[in-house]
């Protein structure tokens, strides 16, 4: 597609897919031999609209959590994760008008926080089945949530602005935990002040555009 954004060209291509079952990859993900016909094995066995398989970092230095217990998981237990390793029932997004929000999300005004908001829709409907089967390896480069080369003021309005459409009212509650739990992501002498109300205008202009 020629228009811009990963949520609008997901969506796009969920509509066009013939598949039962479909999953959404980052560009530095891959299956190893043997894997997807095992994935495919564990999906028809598991039955679910929704189910969430481990994916493996070959970075040693940005480990992902791996889930070993079969069960089933919410909204919270996925904000760590995204979609990657999700295999979703392609009817089922299709009959619930489950999509992505084309205006948030890489190549749009909102950097991120497609995934969240994706995953908040979804467990609305079900909770999603995780089982400890790793289905993908991913080839992770340096994190861009750790770096000094990116636009911190865009990224915390956007941080806000996801905020207030996942918690409403709690926006500005959560906003601040978030920050202070997580200034370890910014660069050494980034003030949480600047951060927090660049946050509240996120916030502030979701309420706008979202009431």
């Amino acid at each position: 597609m020629t228009g811009k954004g990963v949520s609008l060209n997901r969506n796009f291509l969920t509509s066009k897919s013939t598949a039962d079952y479909i999953t959404y990859l980052d560009d530095d993900m891959y299956y190893n031999p043997g894997v997807q016909e095992k994935i495919e094995k564990e999906l028809k066995e598991n039955l679910h609209v929704a189910v969430r398989f481990n994916v493996v970092s070959d970075n040693e230095k940005r480990p992902i959590k791996l889930l070993t217990k079969r069960k089933f998981v919410g909204f919270r237990s996925l904000s760590s994760f995204g979609v990657c390793g999700i295999f979703f029932n392609r009817q089922f997004l299709i009959d619930n008008n489950i999509k992505f929000n084309e205006k948030i999300g890489p190549g749009t005004d909102i950097n991120h926080g497609e995934d969240g908001l994706f995953n908040k829709e979804m467990t609305k409907y079900t909770k999603i089945l995780s089982l400890p089967t790793i289905s993908f390896n991913i080839q992770q480069s340096e994190s861009t949530w750790h770096g000094d080369n990116r636009d911190i003021e865009l990224e915390s309005f956007s941080h806000g602005y996801i905020y207030y459409l996942l918690y409403g009212k709690k926006a500005r509650l959560m906003s601040l935990l978030f920050l202070i739990t997580h200034m370890s992501y910014y660069p050494r002498g980034t003030k949480i002040g600047i951060l927090y109300k660049n946050m509240k205008k996120g916030i502030k202009k979701s309420k706008e555009h979202n009431a």
